[in-house]
């Protein structure tokens, strides 16, 4: 018993560090405007930044034992406040990220509060379905259904600044999530969160309010991902439903997730290296062939790493240092 709880806590402590790590490596990130200022390596870096905090989110969903695909949901909002409050309304960029931020978190209530109980794939389900309603209604509602000149968003910074300030853009949002997120990991919340995933009803009866904490958690991550969507619209200039809700916006940070590791803060992270392997090397030699190498990296990963490749990692590093 006493050997079994000193390799626990020696392998918490190896993850804490590789966490550490990782997190510096984020936070490093911001440097990247005075080393280089390759538009193409900006705009990378950019749309990786994007998805590591978007992965970052998803998982600590998962983590209160919620399977979400709402994410590209949120996303969309987004992208189409930011169509609607300076287009349609003639607004200032800010109010419709502020907006989207509020819409999204309103809706994330909404569905929180009705849906959470149900549980499981049901909930994953009933996300799915939102999904393509949302999807629907931006193709035939007239006060979304926006006529395509006006669909182009202006860009929020000057021409010559306008690469390396999308990419700090990204870069305060990534690194303020990650903060975020580091700091749950390794405080006593998580605790409480990961009891919640894997008996629910016995910390309820110690007057744990699960059902609030998770609602809470779906909320704030679709605020964050919907400030993502804004942003990533107005560097992409152009919206349309194909790319504000885009189901890939899901799908891509779940296999981050799971390529690298759920249930950890590094693991997202270090997934999202299969996002640039695709932007770097895949794409430009195999265009047509992204979904089927994502399919491939994620049957492999589910048949020989079901835990991700940072848990096996450093399960296998800790397990070297203490022998």
């Amino acid at each position: 018993m006493i050997k079994t709880n000193l390799l626990e806590l020696i392998e918490r402590s190896k993850g804490k560090r590789v966490d550490i790590a990782f997190l510096l490596v984020i936070l490093l990130f911001g440097i990247t405007p005075a080393v280089t200022d390759a538009p193409h390596i900006l705009h990378v870096l950019t749309v990786f930044l994007f998805f590591v905090a978007m992965s970052l989110t998803w998982n600590i969903i998962m983590h209160s034992g919620l399977l979400s695909f709402g994410h590209a949901i949120f996303f969309g909002i987004g992208a189409y406040s930011s169509v609607f409050m300076v287009n349609t309304m003639g607004l200032h960029p800010v109010y419709g990220m502020l907006a989207g931020c509020a819409l999204s978190f309103l809706l994330a209530l909404i569905v929180g509060f009705t849906s959470i109980r149900l549980g499981g794939i049901y909930f994953a389900i009933f996300t799915v379905v939102l999904f393509f309603l949302m999807r629907s209604m931006s193709k035939h509602l007239d006060f979304i259904d926006i006529p395509p000149w006006e669909n182009v968003l202006p860009s929020l910074f000057s021409p010559e600044f306008e690469s390396s300030g999308y990419f700090l853009a990204a870069w305060v949002i990534c690194a303020i999530t990650s903060i975020i997120l580091f700091s749950i990991y390794h405080r006593k919340t998580i605790y409480t969160i990961t009891a919640i995933r894997e008996g629910e009803l016995g910390i309820r009866t110690l007057g744990v309010a699960t059902l609030r904490m998770k609602v809470m958690i779906f909320g704030l991550t679709a605020v964050c991902v919907s400030l993502i969507g804004s942003v990533y619209s107005h560097s992409n200039i152009f919206v349309s439903p194909d790319t504000g809700f885009n189901m890939w916006n899901s799908i891509k940070p779940i296999a981050y997730a799971f390529f690298g590791g759920i249930y950890t803060f590094s693991g997202p992270i270090f997934g999202c290296i299969l996002l640039l392997l695709d932007m770097l090397v895949f794409t430009p030699l195999v265009p047509a062939m992204g979904p089927l190498i994502y399919g491939v990296f994620i049957v492999l990963i589910v048949l020989f790493l079901p835990g991700g490749v940072m848990p096996a990692i450093i399960k296998r590093f800790g397990s070297k240092t203490t022998m």
